[in-house]
């Protein structure tokens, strides 16, 4: 065979620099030597045994040829034949495979030197496009593994014959119902050559799940959306392989029973029966409720608790409970239904009694007591030594003249729905004695009194109704005659408080008689008037006149004129001549009433400002398109005139400010005759005024 290999083309040349593995700038020797290759975790797949064994007709022990020739036909897969007659020198395998031959590496590729070197080696490893790891024999020398990065020494290209791969056979599938919280299994499915490690990647929604063992529970979140499993198998030192399982739709999930609901409480009327929360696995996010009674719905009985009304009694409840889930099927669970709900009893917690002391006239009122339940209805009868009154059916009951030294009780029968009715008697401690006037409060009286004017007493209904008399006091003296509801003082008792007695009378009815509180001491009567007013405009050189409205009673009015808070001398009647002095000031009018035996009443008016009435002349210059406005504003006793005037004419509006009395503006003709509006607006010594002049 020696003889064939060296007679071919292909034979491998023995030169020192052939089969010798070049040195190698950029690389760093990871492990040397089968042994210690082995135990640094880096293999060498077997060639320790077989490096006598002469692969694609290469020599055999330690070379670079025979190692890569076993490793791609061990772990490629490809025949003990040489793929190419130039595969034997290794300077010559990336020229004969140039058809083959890249500058990318990958696993199971050949790095090749046959530019720079005689060598080729078997990529176990790329870290990066920079950075390899290889397994290699050298010539001569030991097996090793080494890393090489790029640049000086990186391989001149690599060959790929045959990159080592995995197949898949058959897909994955899931098996399971798929529904929420029920678990998926995935099956890895069939590959050759059989893989050696397998991955898996859940998706959801093609959202990649957290989960990547052979099994994944669909969440609530999972619902309505189709799972899939990407299963991903590799071998060593071979490219892995991925297969993608068929979808299947999530579905909703089951909530499994675990304890229905149950019953608490006693089935009788005004109770409440209570249903536990019943449980499910998983748990219900919420629960709702509906009951029955004899197996009919319970309207708007949707609580966990049922108060037990009348409409129930001799019926069995009982309750259905729905728990709801994201995601799941509506689960329902019934409890065992109760005894028949029984009728109430009615039970007095106090006694009923009768409030007050039997006499005739006063009320006496029953207060039916308490019972177990407040909501009854109470029918009530008066009875007078066991005999029924008739019509008095009230809780208040007054009793009668006849009734005076007899016996009084009341019954009280109270019922209500769902319960026995039941009644209670009760009888007042005493006889029934002659009547008293129920508590009266004192006659009132108004808290002033003054000469001619009648004092009225205020006397508050009495029960039962009385007949009344009067007798009146001033000053503790009681006044002989005055015996009415109503006295008038007199002058004589002026500073003496009045008082009246009042004496209620009825027959069968103990007399009373009340006295009301004292007014305060008797005044003299007063003038009542209205506010006096400044009548007439206020300017300079005219008249006005002092307006006094009603008086009562009349008498006689006195003047007196001011000006700015002073008063002007000799000006004291009712009528003032307002001087040009006064302009800009405050003018007001005092009066005072006066009128026999009352007191005098004085009364200011209101002040009023002094102003002069202003003149305002228009003259108005036409000029073309235009005319000139020019406005004087002119007012005895105030010269020149200060303040504003505005304009209006169609849509223009203009404010001026006067000077020396005077304004001018130019303005635009209007299309027509239009009204052209000019208003002063007045100061604190003369009024505001407007006149208006059509122009055109």
């Amino acid at each position: 065979m020696l003889t064939a290999l060296l007679s071919s083309g292909a034979a491998l040349v023995v030169a020192a620099g052939i089969l010798v593995a070049p040195a190698q700038a950029g690389s760093s020797l990871l492990c040397s030597g089968y042994a210690s290759c082995k135990r640094a975790g880096y293999d060498h797949y077997g060639y320790e045994t077989k490096q006598r064994t002469s692969y694609w007709r290469m020599y055999t022990g330690t070379n670079c040829t025979n190692y890569v020739a076993y490793r791609l036909v061990t772990t490629n897969g490809m025949p003990n034949v040489r793929p190419a007659s130039g595969v034997g020198n290794a300077r010559d395998w990336g020229k004969a495979m140039a058809s083959v031959t890249d500058q990318t590496p990958a696993v199971g590729s050949v790095a090749w030197w046959g530019k720079t070197g005689n060598h080729v080696a078997y990529v176990e490893k790329v870290a990066s496009p920079t950075e390899i790891i290889v397994s290699e024999s050298n010539w001569g020398r030991d097996f090793d593994h080494r890393r090489i990065t790029k640049g000086s020494g990186w391989p001149d290209g690599f060959i790929h014959f045959a990159d080592p791969g995995i197949t898949n056979t058959a897909p994955p599938t899931l098996q399971g119902r798929g529904r929420v919280g029920e678990p998926l299994r995935a099956t890895s499915g069939s590959w050759s050559p059989a893989a050696t490690t397998l991955r898996y990647e859940w998706r959801v929604g093609g959202v990649l799940r957290p989960v990547t063992g052979a099994t994944y529970t669909p969440t609530e979140d999972d619902f309505g959306k189709d799972a899939t499993v990407r299963v991903t198998a590799s071998r060593p030192s071979t490219p892995a392989a991925h297969a993608t399982s068929a979808p299947i739709t999530v579905s909703r999930g089951y909530l499994t029973p675990v304890q229905g609901p149950r019953l608490t409480g006693t089935p009788v009327v005004d109770g409440t029966i209570s249903a536990s929360v019943p449980t499910w696995s998983p748990a219900a996010e919420s629960v709702t409720y509906a009951w029955t009674a004899d197996g009919e719905p319970v309207d708007g009985a949707t609580g966990a608790r049922l108060p037990i009304g009348p409409d129930l009694v001799g019926r069995r409840i009982a309750v259905t409970a729905t728990g709801r889930r994201t995601a799941h099927v509506l689960a329902t669970v019934s409890s065992d239904p109760t005894d028949a709900v029984r009728p109430g009893t009615l039970v007095a917690t106090t006694a009923p009694t009768i409030t007050g002391d039997p006499a005739v006239g006063a009320p006496l009122v029953l207060s039916p007591g308490t019972w177990n339940r407040r909501d009854v209805t109470v029918d009530v009868a008066w009875l007078v030594d066991g005999d029924v009154v008739e019509g008095a059916t009230s809780r208040r009951w007054t009793p009668r003249p006849q009734d005076v030294g007899r016996t009084v009780s009341a019954t009280v029968t109270v019922s209500r729905d769902g319960y026995t009715s039941t009644s209670r008697t009760v009888r007042a401690a005493t006889a029934v004695a002659p009547g008293e006037f129920a508590p009266w409060p004192r006659p009132t009286l108004p808290a002033e009194a003054e000469v001619g004017t009648p004092v009225v007493a205020t006397v508050p209904t009495a029960t039962p109704e009385p007949s009344l008399t009067y007798q009146w006091y001033v000053g503790g003296t009681l006044v002989p005659g005055a015996t009415g509801p109503s006295y008038t003082p007199r002058t004589a008792d002026v500073g003496s408080p009045v008082r009246v007695f009042v004496t209620a009378r009825r027959e069968g009815v103990r007399t009373l008689r009340l006295a009301s509180v004292p007014t305060s001491p008797v005044t003299r009567a007063s003038i009542r008037a209205d506010a006096p007013t400044v009548e007439g405009a206020p300017r300079p050189l005219t008249t006005v006149r002092a307006g006094i409205g009603q008086v009562s009673p009349r008498g006689t009015t006195a003047y007196q004129w001011f000006v700015d808070g002073r008063a002007v001398k000799g000006a004291t009647s009712s009528t003032y001549a307002v001087p040009s002095s006064a302009i800009g000031r405050a003018l007001a009018v005092r009066v005072v009433h006066r009128a026999p035996g009352r007191t005098s009443l004085v009364l200011m008016s209101e002040p009023v400002t002094v102003k002069a009435l202003p003149t305002v002349r228009l003259t108005t210059t036409p000029a073309g398109s235009t005319f000139r406005l020019d406005v004087q504003v002119t007012a005895r006793g105030s010269s020149p005139v200060p303040g504003r005037v505005t304009l209006a004419l169609g849509s223009t509006r203009r404010t001026l400010t006067l000077s020396g009395g005077r304004a001018s503006v130019e303005l635009d003709r209007p299309a027509r005759a239009s009204v052209l509006t000019v208003s002063y607006t007045g100061s604190s010594r003369v009024e505001a005024r407007r006149v208006t002049r059509t122009v055109s």
